[in-house]
């Protein structure tokens, strides 16, 4: 099995996390070797990386949630929240900081409104600290600690950006890489934990996917017929290729074309 393959699969179940000891959790790495990004590879939950601005076409990055300039955005981690229908190349990210080694309640520590605020904007991945949020059941939903799978980790204790959501060519992200893992090649979010994101997407930001980029083809004749409409959360494979993505639609098989594949909002309870 391929590692985008045991990537894949992790977006149907949990994985067995083991703590990271501080060798293994890496500082990030001065020298970036840039591997080649195939098309099988755009799916929502994967993480590249954003190059810098200076080695990006003009207007290569654009809004799709927010305004304003574009501050603390290039040279981090990104995750894939979407591939739009009306985009081939197009897809949706967001970022991932390290918020310059501190964390959420050192950078905004007070019970003000305005701090309470922007720290609603952040959602922790593991194994960076919890929430500061987070004090119970409840509000460990509100605000959960993401993880990646199959135990990779990323190169510092890290956080998601939801408030803002942006969009760019495919082509022109990078292969993440964590010098401490050598071996991982693939990062991705378990599938729990992208509904979660999403969710929380939705709530603060009224963001959500939408229709799916899809490629339909003729499927063998001995795969039995998909009828009805699967849950809310129910992953598919990808008709073409056989990679999954956390898109919650039966196959469709179409006489005039494709057509388009729908996310379906996460549970509310989630949010």
């Amino acid at each position: 099995m391929s590692t985008t393959q045991q990537c894949e699969s992790e977006l149907f179940k949990s994985t067995s996390r083991q703590p990271l000891s501080s060798q293994t959790y890496g500082e990030p790495s001065i020298e970036r070797t840039e591997r080649t990004i195939e098309e099988n590879d755009i799916l929502p939950g994967r993480i590249f990386w954003l190059r810098e601005e200076g080695k990006l076409p003009e207007r290569a990055v654009q809004w799709v949630k927010g305004k304003g300039s574009f501050e603390d955005i290039y040279s981090h981690p990104v995750v894939i929240t979407s591939r739009p229908a009306e985009g081939d190349h197009i897809v949706h990210f967001q970022v991932i900081t390290s918020l310059q080694g501190k964390t959420l309640d050192e950078l905004y520590p007070k019970q003000t409104e305005f701090h309470m605020g922007r720290r609603s904007w952040f959602l922790p991945i593991y194994p960076s600290p919890e929430h500061p949020d987070a004090k119970s059941k409840t509000t460990r939903k509100r605000f959960p600690t993401l993880h990646i799978a199959n135990g990779a980790a990323l190169r510092s204790n890290s956080y998601i950006v939801i408030r803002k959501v942006y969009k760019i060519n495919w082509a022109l992200l990078e292969a993440y890489e964590n010098a401490a893992l050598p071996n991982t090649q693939v990062y991705c979010f378990e599938r729990e934990s992208l509904v979660r994101m999403l969710a929380k997407s939705k709530t603060l930001t009224t963001y959500e996917p939408g229709p799916q980029f899809q490629r339909v083809v003729e499927l063998k004749e001995t795969q039995p017929e998909v009828t009805g409409v699967p849950s809310e959360d129910t992953c598919i494979v990808e008709q073409e290729s056989g990679n999954v993505g956390c898109i919650s639609s039966a196959p469709v098989l179409a006489e005039d074309g494709p057509r388009p594949t729908t996310f379906h909002s996460p549970r509310s309870k989630f949010a």
